[in-house]
């Protein structure tokens, strides 16, 4: 009730009541979860309610007969793409959305009222929704559904990002091959083959110019180090 008062009226209580607004959108009370196992539904499942162009909840609409539909996009490899929700107790609450998602991908609902006569309304559309991360110690491949194990010469973190372990060479970014270098001299760390300072090439099996030796080291040195090996045992002759 409404109060009304004047310095040269009593006091009236005047009864108001407040209808609800004509709907002119959709929004989203709770959000999906962000993150799917691709076997079970998503643990919080969305809500949603309608609004009128005032803020205000609609909780009691001229009908009640009102279904809003969840379309998933992207839709590929999904055993379900689209979802019903009823109108019920002032909102639409989702049961059983479930998605298989591909790994590196992110995936939206689209949520959308089925037509009513005289309604024009504000469609919404859900945070974003993406596949479980991989454990520590795997990787994954954009666009599949499961993770794989990490490979012999590698370091995984879980991503599709792959780097050497010490000694290994990775001749390209798109190859999981990972090759131990005879050499020793290959570096750990990179996405790609990587050596120490004084080598180059594949599997950094040979030195950069002016240097030599298995080691590697600066012509001079080694011309160095043969003669003082030679004066050494002319010395002992």
């Amino acid at each position: 009730r409404l109060q009304l008062s004047s310095p040269l009226l009593e006091s009236v209580l005047v009864p108001v009541w407040v209808s609800d607004g004509l709907p002119v959108a959709l929004q989203i009370l709770t959000q999906p979860s962000r993150e799917t196992d691709s076997v079970n539904p998503l643990v919080e499942q969305p809500r949603l309610a309608l609004y009128d162009g005032a803020g205000n909840v609609v909780a009691r609409p001229r009908t009640t007969a009102l279904r809003v539909w969840a379309t998933l996009h992207p839709t590929a490899q999904q055993p379900r793409n689209t979802f019903l929700a009823p109108f019920k107790d002032g909102e639409f609450t989702f049961v059983g959305v479930l998605l298989k998602a591909q790994r590196g991908l992110k995936y939206h609902l689209h949520f959308t009222l089925e037509p009513v006569e005289g309604w024009a309304l504000r469609n919404a559309t859900s945070r974003s929704i993406v596949a479980e991360p991989c454990k520590p110690a795997d990787y994954f491949v954009f666009g599949e559904l499961d993770c794989r194990s990490c490979m012999v010469g590698a370091w995984c973190n879980g991503t599709q990002h792959l780097v050497t372990q010490d000694n290994y060479w990775r001749p390209t970014v798109n190859t999981t091959n990972f090759v131990r270098c005879p050499s020793g001299a290959c570096l750990g760390g990179h996405t790609l083959g990587a050596c120490l300072p004084t080598y180059e090439g594949p599997l950094c099996a040979y030195c950069i110019p002016s240097h030599a030796g298995e080691s590697c080291q600066p012509c001079g040195s080694v011309v160095v180090n043969w003669l003082a090996l030679l004066l050494t045992a002319m010395a002992y002759m």
